[in-house]
């Protein structure tokens, strides 16, 4: 159910532009906005703010984060003149109650074709309607998304995952993303971003850069469709890797030279020696293992291990 709020407070005008906006005879659902002119596509206007990357798993090659994704565009049939309805200028709802009548705006089909999963865990969505037809969409939303990674520089790697969202039914001709000038396009939340050890400019051991967006679009069978894409730049801080790693094998190293001062007669000592480091070196190649994803190539590490 939806929540209706407005701006105005006359309790009947308010009402009384609800009925005849989302009247049932004179709005369908499944039939998208009239263009503004001939030959115009629909215009759907994106941006989003992210609350918090979430986790960055190298070894699924999967980042997932949460948001606030909003739509913005105009619809035709939802236009009042405020004089007639007490001034009302807005009509403001959100899936937060049990109201009985509760409006279904057509919306757009974007999707998330780069995502694994996508979300809207509580339900959190909201509409606002403006007198001249105006309509925001926003959601909080979960998404779970694909990267290809590059790890042949690990642990001093450098990721650029993408995050590509696109029409599924509507050509290019028909309907068209564009980036939102009233919101900043997509940004890190600056609320969040004041913690630096549990906000979204950090997750696992990557420094988390501010993403861009760009326009896209893809083509199937011949049939172009509207796109945006989303870059998220991932730095990996390497430091915890020399204390968990390069110094402890920098030790092995060391303790290992000791050998050529072990008295030639003793043997045992001078294998075992031997023996320890090459075990504490295949412990580390198999651990590494267990973190990184299977590449083709070798990694810095790899050679570094070696």
């Amino acid at each position: 159910g939806y929540d209706v709020h407005t701006n105005s407070t006359a309790g009947d005008p308010c009402g009384n532009v609800y009925e005849v906006l989302f009247d049932a005879v004179k709005y369908e659902q499944d039939v998208p906005p009239e263009p503004v002119a001939e030959h115009v596509p629909i215009n759907i206007m994106l941006s989003a703010t992210i609350l918090k990357v979430n986790s960055m798993d190298i070894k699924t090659q999967t980042y997932a984060y949460s948001m606030y994704f909003r739509q913005e565009w105009f619809d035709n049939r939802l236009t009042w003149e405020p004089e007639d309805f007490g001034h009302q200028r807005y009509l403001n709802w959100s899936a937060t109650s049990t109201l009985s009548t509760s409006p279904f705006l057509w919306t757009s089909d974007g999707f998330f074709s780069t995502a694994t999963t996508v979300s809207n865990p509580d339900s959190d969505e909201s509409f606002t309607v403006r007198y001249d037809g105006f309509v925001l969409w926003s959601r909080l939303l979960q998404v779970t998304s694909f990267c290809e990674m590059n790890m042949k520089f690990y642990p001093f790697d450098y990721q650029e995952c993408i995050t590509d969202i696109e029409s599924y039914a509507y050509p290019m001709t028909d309907l068209v993303f564009t980036l939102s000038t009233n919101y900043t396009t997509i940004e890190l939340d600056p609320n969040s971003a004041a913690c630096s050890m549990c906000a979204v400019n950090t997750v696992d051991a990557y420094l988390v850069e501010a993403p861009s967006a760009y326009l896209s679009s893809k083509t199937y069978r011949g049939v172009t469709f509207s796109g945006v894409r989303w870059v998220f730049g991932f730095s990996r801080a390497p430091g915890t890797y020399f204390i968990t790693m390069f110094l402890p094998l920098w030790l092995i190293c060391v303790l290992s030279m000791g050998s050529c001062w072990i008295d030639t007669d003793a043997a045992t000592a001078r294998v075992s020696m031997g023996i320890t480091t090459v075990l504490v070196l295949i412990s580390q190649i198999n651990g590494q293992k267990g973190v990184v994803p299977d590449t083709r190539y070798i990694t810095c590490l790899d050679v570094y291990l070696l």
